[in-house]
C-alpha cells in the first residue's frame, strides 16, 4: 500500500525542515597474528559512491572521516598477508581491530567452453569467507595487486585466509563472466568454466552530455527484484565502460557522486554473437531526508530506506546513529520504504510516495517502528481439552516458524519480521493422534486465538521420486541397509570392548527410526532448516521408546569437524560419521539432507516425507 504525498516546489507546506548531512568516521588499528602494528598497509573503503584510499601510520593505524551511513567495505592488504577488513552496514562511527593472517595460496584453474586451459582471465571479484567482498577490478587500479591466468590457465591467489574459503567471479576479453561459488583454500584447484555471452557496451553521460570517469556501473539479473549485482564494472576516462555476460537480461545502473541513474534499461543478450548497447543520462538529483524513530521518538540506527521507481529499487541507504537518512533520487514518481529490522514493524504500512517535479531537497515526516506483536493462543483437540507439545507451523510468512504447545496447550510467537499479509497462516497437529487444523492469525490485532483440532486421515501415497535428489526408490519396502559408521557421537549405545560409542540398525529393532544422511558444511538455507525441524520433531518425541532419531554425516569431515557441526545444529540424538562414504553409497544418497523412515521391522518404508514427515512417524510408531 503507498500512502501518497505530493511533493513539488509549489507545495512548500509539506517540506518542514531539511536534515543536514551526517559525517561518520571508521578508524583503527592493523595488527599481525603476534599482535605487533603493521605500517605501510594500503587500506581501501569502497562505498556506494567512491573508493577512498589510505595508508597504516607507524602505529598500524588507520582513519576515514566524511563518510556517509551505508555499506562499505573495508580491505586491508599488505604484502605477505592475507587479505583482511570487513564488509557491513555503516550508520555510525566505528573504531576496529583488524589482524592479519600469514598469507595462504589458492588455485583456481581457469578452463574455456572446449575445456581447454584459458590464459589471460582476470580476477574480478571475491567473497572470503562469507565476510569480506573485494572488487578487485576497481581496487587493482589503486595498488591491489592484479591477478591472472597464466597459460596453463592457473589462476594463483597468494593473499588467501589459512583454513578458509573463497568465492570469485572471473572475466576474459573474449568469454562472458564466470563464478565460483564456493572453494576451500588448499592444494586442490577449483576449476572455473567461462562460458559463451554476448558484450554488453555503452556510455555513461552527465546531464550536460559528458562522459563520466570512473563511475560504477552495476549489472543485475533481470528477474527478481535486483538485489543481487551479477558483476560491476567502471567506466573509463571518456565514460565508456563493457563487460560480457551470459546469454540471459539484465538491468543496468550507474552510482555517480553527484548525480543519479535514472530506472534502469534492460540489456538483452538472448543468442551467440549478440550484444546490447546501453548508454545512461545521468540526471540531476534531488534529496530526501527523514528519520526513523522507535514509538519514544528516539532515533533508531541502522535501518535500511530505498527508494522505488517503476517498481524497482533506486537508491538505498541506512539510517545514522540518530535515526537519520538521506537519498539521492531522481525527478519523478517514487516510494520511500523503510524495511523493518527483526523484531520490528511499521507503524504506518503505507509507503510514502513522492512526485518530484523540480530538483529541490525535502524532509519527509519521520517513519515509526514499534515492537512486533506476539501471537498467542491454546491448542484444543476434538473435544476442546487442551493440547500440550502441539506443533503449530507457518505457512504463509516467507520463513520457517515452529513452536511446540507448553502443558497447557498454549502457544506464544514472536515474529521475528513483519509479514507481508494481514492474515498469518499457521497449522496445528496433534503429536500422537491424527488430529490438525488450519487456522489464520490477523496478527495487527494482537488477539488470543483457539485453533481447535479436528481428525485427518494420514497422506500414506507412494513416494514421488521426482520430489527428491537421489534414485532411491530401489530401497523401499526392502530392509534398510546397514550401517558402516566409523565413529559416532551421542550414541547410548556402547561397544563391550572399547567402550567407545556405537550403533547399529539391529539396536533399534522395534522402533520406528528416522534417518537422515547430511552434511554440517550444508550451514544455510532449506539444509539447515530442514535440521531444525527434526530438532522440533525429535523434542516431540523425547523419551518415546518407539521411536529412534539417527543422523549420519558423510565422510568429507574430520571428527573433530563433525563435533563442531552437532554443537551449531543443536543436534541431541545419535550421530555417526560415514569415514568411507560406505552408507551414503548403500542408500544411493548423493545430494543432502536425505530422510528415511524404517519401520519397526527395519524395513525401509519412506523416503519421500516433506510435508508429511511427522504424520508419517505417528503411523509407523502406531503399528504393530
Amino acid at each position: 500500500m503507498i500512502r501518497q504525498l505530493f511533493v513539488a516546489l509549489s507545495v512548500i507546506g509539506l517540506v518542514t525542515y531539511v536534515l543536514p548531512a551526517v559525517a561518520i568516521t571508521v578508524d583503527g588499528i592493523v595488527y599481525d597474528d603476534s599482535g605487533a602494528t603493521l605500517e605501510s598497509a594500503s587500506v581501501w573503503v569502497v562505498h556506494d559512491l567512491g573508493i577512498r584510499t589510505g595508508k597504516t601510520s607507524a602505529t598500524g593505524a588507520f582513519s576515514f572521516d566524511d563518510l556517509t551511513a551505508g555499506e562499505i567495505d573495508l580491505v586491508i592488504y599488505k604484502e605477505g598477508f592475507a587479505l583482511g577488513g570487513a564488509t557491513g552496514p555503516l550508520s555510525d562511527d566505528a573504531s576496529m581491530d583488524i589482524a592479519l593472517l600469514p598469507a595462504a595460496t589458492a588455485v583456481a584453474r581457469v578452463i574455456g567452453p572446449d575445456h581447454a586451459p584459458l590464459g589471460g582471465a582476470r580476477l574480478r571479484f571475491a567473497v572470503l569467507d562469507d565476510g569480506l567482498r573485494v572488487r578487485f577490478e576497481e581496487l587493482s587500479e589503486l595498488g591491489l595487486p592484479s591477478i591472472r591466468s597464466g597459460a596453463d590457465g592457473k589462476l594463483v591467489i597468494p593473499w588467501a585466509r589459512p583454513g578458509g574459503f573463497f568465492s570469485l567471479v572471473v572475466s576474459h576479453s573474449r568469454y562472458a563472466d564466470a563464478s565460483l561459488p564456493y572453494w576451500p583454500v588448499g592444494d586442490t584447484p577449483a576449476t572455473v568454466m567461462v562460458p559463451e555471452g554476448g558484450e554488453l557496451r555503452g556510455r555513461i553521460y552527465t546531464p550536460d552530455g559528458i562522459g563520466t570517469n570512473g563511475s560504477r556501473v552495476d549489472v543485475y539479473a533481470a528477474s527478481g527484484l535486483m538485489e543481487r549485482v551479477f558483476t560491476t564494472v567502471r567506466t573509463d576516462a571518456e565514460g565508456f565502460y563493457h563487460v560480457r555476460l551470459p546469454f540471459g537480461s539484465y538491468r543496468v545502473r550507474a552510482h555517480h557522486s553527484e548525480f543519479v541513474s535514472p530506472p534502469p534499461p534492460r540489456a538483452d543478450l538472448q543468442f551467440r554473437g549478440s550484444d546490447a548497447l546501453v548508454n545512461i543520462s545521468l540526471e540531476p538529483a534531488s534529496t530526501i531526508a527523514g528519520r526513523v524513530v522507535d514509538q519514544s521518538g528516539s532515533g533508531m540506527p541502522g535501518i535500511a530506506v530505498s527508494y522505488w521507481m517503476e517498481g524497482l529499487p533506486q537508491r538505498s541507504t541506512l539510517t545514522s546513529a540518530e535515526g537519520q537518512f538521506r537519498l539521492r533520487v531522481p525527478l519523478g514518481e517514487g516510494s520511500v520504504r523503510v524495511t523493518s529490522p527483526p523484531g520490528y514493524m511499521r507503524d504506518d504500512p503505507i509507503d510514502t510516495i513522492a512526485r518530484l517535479t523540480k530538483v529541490m531537497e525535502l524532509a519527509v515526516d519521520p517513519e515509526v517502528l514499534r515492537a512486533l506483536p506476539v501471537i498467542r493462543g491454546v491448542v484444543e483437540d476434538v473435544e476442546g481439552a487442551p493440547v500440550p507439545d502441539a506443533v503449530i507451523q507457518a505457512k504463509n510468512l516467507g520463513m520457517p516458524i515452529w513452536q511446540m504447545t507448553d502443558e497447557n496447550g498454549a502457544f506464544e510467537i514472536q515474529l521475528a519480521f513483519e509479514p507481508s499479509t494481514n492474515q498469518a497462516l499457521f497449522t496445528a497437529q496433534h503429536p500422537r493422534r491424527f488430529q490438525q487444523t488450519q487456522f489464520e492469525v490477523a496478527w495487527r490485532n494482537r488477539e488470543a486465538v483457539t485453533p481447535r483440532l479436528e481428525r485427518f486421515e494420514a497422506n500414506l501415497t507412494d513416494c514421488d521420486p521426482d520430489r527428491i535428489l537421489n534414485d532411491v526408490a530401489a530401497l523401499r519396502g526392502e530392509p534398510a541397509p546397514p550401517w558402516a559408521c566409523t565413529s559416532w557421537l551421542q550414541s547410548p549405545v556402547r561397544d563391550e570392548e572399547s567402550g567407545e560409542p556405537q550403533l547399529q540398525l539391529d539396536d533399534l529393532k522395534g522402533k520406528a527410526v528416522v534417518l537422515t544422511l547430511w552434511g554440517g558444511f550444508d550451514n544455510a538455507g532449506p539444509g539447515y532448516i530442514w535440521m531444525e525441524w527434526l530438532n522440533t520433531l525429535h523434542a516431540m518425541f523425547r523419551g518415546d521408546d518407539q521411536v529412534a532419531f539417527v543422523a549420519i554425516h558423510d565422510g568429507v569431515s574430520e571428527a573433530v569437524d563433525v563435533a563442531v557441526y552437532v554443537n551449531e545444529f543443536a543436534i541431541e540424538y545419535a550421530v555417526g560419521i560415514d569415514g568411507n562414504n560406505e552408507t551414503f553409497d548403500r542408500y544411493d544418497t548423493n545430494g543432502i539432507p536425505q530422510t528415511f523412515l524404517i519401520d519397526k521391522q527395519g524395513v525401509l518404508r519412506y523416503y519421500d516425507v516433506r510435508g508429511r514427515l511427522l504424520e508419517l512417524i505417528k503411523t509407523l510408531r502406531n503399528e504393530a
